[in-house]
C-alpha cells in the first residue's frame, strides 16, 4: 500500500498523538483502517457514523449496531462471535468468593446488595484464565464494610503494600439508585486490580502510589500503555484537565492515573455484562466516555487484561 502511493508512513502513526505530564509522548501504531482514514482525512468518529447506525438499548441509552447485537447475544447467554448455546463463565465465582460483605451494618442492606451485584456482575465478565492464573492475584481477599465518609465520598478503598487484604468502604446512609452503587463497588474493586497486578517486580522499591500498574509510566507494560494513550486523547479527559488547571478539586483527582483505570474499568464491566441499568448507571457518572470515545477503549481495557491474565484469551 505504501509501494502504490495509497498510504504514508506518517499516515502509520495514530491520531491524535497522546501528550501527558506523567506518561510524556505517547504513539501507537494506526490499524490498517485507520491508516486508510488518515489518508482520506476522515476521522475516525465521521468513518464510524457513515458506517454504522445507533440503536437504543434503553431509554437514553444508544449504541452501535453491532454491540447491540453482542449485547443481545450476552443476555441469550451465547457469547458474541462464537457458535453453541449458554456457556458456563470459565471463572466463576473468582471475584465474589474473594468478597466479604459481612461487615456491612445490617440498616445498609442496598449497599450489601450492590457488593453482591457488583461481584456476580466481575464473575460473568472477567472469566479468569484458568491456565495462566496472575500471581499477583493469589490470595487476595477484599473486604467490604459501611461507615462515615468525607462530604461527596461514596467510597474509598485501602490498599497496603505486603498485604493481601483490601478494604473497601462504602458511605453510609447514602440513597442512591442501586445500579449506580453496583458501578461504585466495581469501580473500587478496580483498584483492587490495578494496586494487584502492579505490585511485583516492577514496583518494587517505589513509593506507595506507585504500586498501582496505572501509575508506573513507561513501565506499566504495552497494553496499559496504549490505553492510557488513548485515555488522555480523548475530549471527555481533556475537559477535566482544563477543568482541573482552573482549580477544579475533582476534576485533579479524577484525572490521576489511578482513577483514570478505575472510571475505565467500571464503564468496561458495565458494557461487558449487557445489563442496560448497569450501562446508563456507568454512562452517567461524571467524567466518563461518551459512545464515541469508548469503542476503541473498550477493547484496550479488554488488552490490558487478558494480557495480566484477568480475562480468557479470545477463542
Amino acid at each position: 500500500m505504501i509501494e502504490r502511493g495509497e498510504i504514508t508512513l506518517r499516515d502509520l502513526v495514530a491520531r491524535p498523538v497522546a501528550r501527558d505530564p506523567r506518561w510524556g509522548t505517547m504513539r501507537r501504531e494506526a490499524t490498517i483502517g485507520e491508516a486508510l482514514r488518515n489518508s482520506a482525512g476522515i476521522s475516525r468518529a465521521a468513518a464510524r457514523r457513515r458506517r454504522e447506525r445507533l440503536v437504543e438499548v434503553a431509554p437514553g441509552v444508544r449504541i452501535p449496531a453491532s454491540e447491540a447485537q453482542a449485547l443481545q447475544a450476552r443476555r441469550a447467554g451465547a457469547p458474541a462471535g462464537r457458535r453453541g448455546g449458554p456457556q458456563e463463565p470459565v471463572g466463576a465465582g473468582q471475584i465474589s468468593s474473594r468478597m466479604d460483605a459481612s461487615r456491612i451494618a445490617p440498616s445498609e442492606q442496598e449497599a450489601a446488595a450492590a457488593v453482591r451485584e457488583a461481584g456476580a456482575t466481575l464473575d460473568g465478565v472477567l472469566r479468569m484464565n484458568r491456565f495462566v492464573p496472575p500471581r499477583e492475584w493469589e490470595g487476595v481477599a477484599i473486604e467490604f464494610d459501611t461507615g462515615r465518609l468525607d462530604p461527596g465520598t461514596l467510597a474509598q478503598v485501602e490498599n497496603t503494600v505486603g498485604q493481601t487484604r483490601s478494604a473497601v468502604r462504602m458511605a453510609a446512609g447514602v440513597e442512591m439508585p442501586r445500579a449506580e452503587r453496583t458501578v461504585q463497588a466495581i469501580h473500587e474493586i478496580g483498584h483492587v486490580i490495578d494496586f494487584r497486578l502492579g505490585t511485583g517486580r516492577a514496583a518494587l522499591g517505589r513509593p506507595a502510589r506507585e504500586h498501582y500498574l496505572s501509575e508506573q509510566g513507561r513501565d506499566a507494560g504495552g497494553a496499559m500503555r496504549a490505553l492510557m494513550a488513548e485515555a488522555v486523547a480523548t475530549p471527555e479527559y481533556r475537559a477535566l484537565r482544563e477543568l482541573a488547571e482552573a482549580g477544579d478539586g475533582f476534576a485533579e483527582y479524577a484525572t490521576t492515573p489511578r482513577e483514570v483505570w478505575a472510571r475505565l474499568f467500571s464503564q468496561w464491566a458495565a458494557e461487558e455484562s449487557g445489563d442496560a441499568s448497569l450501562i446508563a448507571a456507568a454512562r452517567r457518572m461524571d467524567g466518563q466516555w461518551s459512545e464515541e470515545s469508548w469503542r476503541r477503549l473498550h477493547l484496550l481495557v479488554d488488552d490490558v487484561l487478558r494480557v495480566r491474565g484477568l480475562r480468557e484469551a479470545a477463542a
